[in-house]
């Protein structure tokens, strides 16, 4: 039965949240520009929200300095999960047992003979033999494409502004706080492409030819702190598709809103870093926040 899907380069910044020596470059901010940054204040601490893009290149460093002058404020660090969670035993075992199929199951046995050679000449041009990734299910092989595919255009993972400044909030021993599981986002993820995977596949494929492209103008979107932009790109496309929109967006928005909430309670400055389309729309953290009453400027 045919499937609608949603479009891949709006998809996969979300599917991509899991895959986790700068060179000089100019600055790409003018003096007034807007960063993608806001600030609660209170009397007794600042809460800053940070969108964050999960993939950048090494031209887009150093960062807006607004970026590292939150960061020092807070004694706090707040990402979607704690990213050491990924690297566990039981966290690589929990992923084995979502992405692979059950009772010896193989993807060239659950999809069409057409649809196996594009994967197969895809994984090849992207330097992984569909061998390596045959025991395992159609979402995580797209997934993975997706990943390799973004690497390939030039953007890296361990560039994204979460990991960036993950791995400065270690260093400095700030405290890290994660608002989710690794579990938890994982489940998510199994959850992309439905109960027609062949067509989520499918689409994955059909979408490279405009990755480059899409994924520089979100970037650029990011960059001018440009949320009606970032709306446009992360968030409309989940409009058609209600119940998924809800599952990766919107409910995670209104979860971490407590969160947040709380975090204006305490004595302490918190900087909270989470992917930019939460940010944006009518339902995104901004406005969640705004309509309880709190004051949220840029910073």
């Amino acid at each position: 039965m045919k499937k609608k899907s949603i479009r891949i380069i709006q998809l996969a910044i979300i599917a991509l949240l899991f895959i986790a020596a700068f060179l000089q470059a100019e600055e790409f901010q003018q003096k007034n520009q807007d960063a993608c940054i806001w600030k609660i204040e209170s009397d007794s601490n600042t809460v800053y929200i940070a969108g964050s893009i999960h993939f950048l290149k090494e031209t887009d460093y150093p960062l807006d300095q607004r970026f590292d002058q939150c960061f020092q404020d807070a004694e706090n660090v707040v990402f979607e999960l704690h990213y050491d969670s990924t690297q566990t035993p039981a966290f690589q075992q929990y992923t084995l047992m979502k992405a692979f199929y059950p009772e010896g199951g193989t993807f060239k046995g659950s999809v069409s003979d057409s649809t196996y050679n594009l994967v197969k000449d895809k994984l090849l041009e992207l330097g992984m033999p569909i061998e390596k990734l045959n025991a395992f299910q159609p979402w995580f092989i797209a997934v993975t494409m997706l990943s390799l595919n973004i690497q390939k255009l030039g953007f890296d993972p361990q560039l994204g502004v979460d990991q960036h400044f993950f791995a400065m909030a270690k260093e400095a021993q700030k405290n890290i706080i994660g608002l989710e599981t690794a579990e938890y986002q994982l489940d998510l993820l199994s959850t992309l492409g439905g109960d027609d995977q062949e067509a989520f596949v499918i689409q994955t494929l059909d979408q490279f030819d405009e990755m480059e492209s899409g994924f520089q103008d979100l970037v650029d979107a990011w960059k001018k702190g440009d949320l009606e932009k970032l709306n446009e790109l992360l968030n409309k496309g989940f409009e058609e598709y209600p119940a998924l929109m809800q599952s990766l967006l919107i409910d995670r928005n209104y979860n971490w809103l407590d969160e947040v909430i709380g975090y204006t309670k305490d004595n302490e400055d918190y900087l909270v870093i989470v992917g930019a389309g939460h940010l944006a729309g009518d339902e995104g953290l901004i406005e969640l926040l705004e309509a309880q009453g709190y004051s949220v400027d840029r910073f």
